[in-house]
């Protein structure tokens, strides 16, 4: 057996070293490295020389250089990635010096170690985002790097950011602020060998990004209709927008998709809330939009200016009243009022209007529109839509109730004849009557009157229907309250006179042939009858002359004459005496 001999292999490695530049990686010495288990690790690329000493501390080596060949033995390389051995034929008892029985062949191991380390990068606590190849992350990034090494085992993982100098690796990187970054990293095993610099090109994005509205279609400032709609528009400049949420009066979120109409709200006040959120998760703060929805029309209302009057399911008017239209908004205030008078076309109203039609029925459509467009329906109301117009005056007539006598076109009538005065209206109906005597003051008639003073009368009247359409008519009268004056003739002279105890005065005396003549006159409508009573008696209507009918003595005669307005007279008592 040969002789045991501890061969101490001393390593020999040169070091050299240089200052690093931005993101290159550093000089990493190439070596050997002894584990604590006595386990030898040897750089693959480093050449291997072999020294023998009878000492365990290696002290005077003599170094081995006969061999079967100097080509491949001065220097020697490892040729096997891993385990390599060092062989002696066999093993030698250190106390007998004799090899040992079974024999048993002597192995030195040397772990060959060529292959450099793997580092992996792993990104946590942020969301992450990829858009055509650029990778972004969002608040909170941390970046950990896990190096692994199959032999020698991992020295340092180093890392550069935005092509700093390398440094070493101890713990998790925050990346808390915004902005690009290239991130390289590699590791150095325990001999030196190190690995091709990873890196990781990405954005750190903690921006939130920005939204605004944009009112469109029919409004006033904030108050929108129904045909108003909210555009919701976002920007990031960064991973870029990915959602804009919305709701409305703190419903239920929806994602934004296209302008929002206002078709499913009430009128009155509401509020949208909405948001954006970009592709690394970055909410912007929420936004509210406070309007009025306005879906009402305005209501139109209507008066008149002038006479009108209601009756039988119609409203009268006159040719000059005016129709007066207002109208009312809920909210953002009128912006114009329109009609139209029958099958016209619609015209926006400025002031108080006049039917300006024919006589007849007639309609007043109307609609008004806000100052967001709220256009009311066209419609009428109770009064507007059963108008009729009134342009005709009421018809005047008048007669009379007691005596009258019409000749030579006057009429003539006494203080107990009664004025009749009527008016007809086929339209709104008459309102009142007035009248007015000789020019006097003006009086309502209420009933027939009676005329007391006497002579030519003049009487004016008019009709006022109740939309104040008016009739005046004159006319004249002659009243006449005087019965006619009465006058008698005897045919013959008195043959004398007497003179009688109950008489103050002598009796005039005739004969028994005399007759007696009756007469009477009116100036105004002349006499229509004579009346006579002889001696007391009944009274007789006086056809012909009156004679003594063979009576003598004391005759007494009472005449009463009558015109033709059933005026009377009454003549004195007149007394002769016939013999």
């Amino acid at each position: 057996m040969m002789k045991f001999t501890k061969f101490i292999f001393l390593v020999c490695m040169l070091y050299a070293s240089m200052t690093s530049f931005a993101q290159q990686p550093l000089k990493h010495e190439k070596k050997a490295f002894k584990k604590s288990d006595g386990t030898i690790y040897w750089q693959g690329d480093l050449p291997v020389y072999f020294f023998i000493s009878t000492s365990p501390d290696g002290k005077n080596p003599i170094k081995l250089s006969k061999g079967n060949t100097d080509k491949y033995t001065n220097p020697y390389f490892f040729d096997t990635e891993g385990t390599n051995f060092i062989r002696t034929r066999y093993a030698v008892d250190p106390e007998t010096k004799q090899p040992v029985t079974p024999q048993l062949e002597v192995e030195f191991e040397v772990e060959r170690d060529k292959f450099a380390p793997t580092t992996t990068l792993a990104m946590s606590d942020a969301p992450k985002y990829v858009n055509s190849g650029k990778i972004f992350f969002g608040k909170g990034l941390s970046a950990t790097l896990t190096s692994k090494d199959y032999l020698s085992g991992i020295e340092k993982t180093f890392y550069s950011t935005n092509k700093a100098a390398y440094a070493e690796y101890q713990s998790e990187i925050d990346f808390g602020d915004e902005g690009d970054y290239t991130f390289s990293f590699y590791a150095v095993d325990k001999v030196g060998n190190s690995e091709e610099p990873g890196s990781k090109i990405f954005t750190v994005d903690t921006t939130p990004p920005a939204s605004q509205h944009k009112v469109d279609g029919d409004h006033l400032n904030d108050i929108l209709s129904p045909r108003s709609t909210i555009t919701l528009t976002g920007k990031d400049n960064s991973s870029g927008l990915k959602y804009i949420f919305y709701q409305f009066d703190g419903n239920s979120q929806a994602v934004y998709s296209k302008p929002l109409n206002m078709y499913n709200l009430v009128d009155g006040e509401h509020e949208i809330a909405y948001q954006t959120v970009d592709h690394v998760e970055n909410e912007e703060s929420m936004n509210t939009y406070k309007f009025y929805l306005d879906k009402i029309a305005p209501r139109v209302r209507s008066e008149f200016l002038g006479a009108r009057y209601s009756a039988g399911g119609k409203v009268f008017v006159a040719g000059q009243t005016k129709v007066k239209l207002s109208a009312q908004d809920n909210k953002a205030g009128v912006q114009g009022i329109y009609y139209k008078i029958d099958g016209g076309d619609f015209k926006e109203y400025s002031t108080p209007f006049t039917l300006d039609r024919a006589q007849g029925s007639s309609i007043v459509s109307f609609y008004a529109i806000d100052k967001v467009q709220n256009k009311g329906k066209a419609t009428t109301n109770d009064e507007l839509g059963n108008l009729y117009l009134d342009l005709t005056a009421p018809k005047l007539s008048y007669s009379y109730k007691g005596e009258q006598f019409f000749d030579r076109d006057t009429m003539f009538i006494t203080s107990n004849t009664s004025v009749v005065l009527k008016a007809k209206d086929y339209e709104s109906g008459v309102d009142q009557i007035k009248y007015t005597l000789n020019e006097g003051s003006e009086r309502t008639y209420e009933s027939p009157f009676k005329i007391e003073a006497e002579g030519i009368q003049q009487l004016s009247y008019s009709a006022t229907d109740n939309v104040k359409n008016s009739k005046k008519e004159d006319f004249f009268v002659v009243v006449d309250n005087q019965g006619p004056e009465i006058f008698y003739h005897l045919s013959m002279d008195a043959i004398g006179s007497m003179n009688l105890d109950d008489h103050d005065k002598p009796i005039p005396v005739f004969a028994s042939h005399t007759l007696l003549y009756l007469a009477a006159t009116d100036e105004l409508v002349g006499t229509d009858k004579i009346y006579y009573s002889l001696d007391g008696g009944k009274e007789v209507l006086y056809t012909s002359p009156l004679k003594a009918d063979g009576k003598k003595g004391l005759r007494s005669l009472q005449v009463r004459a009558v015109d033709k307005l059933g005026n009377e007279s009454k003549s004195e008592l007149i007394e002769i005496v016939i013999q």
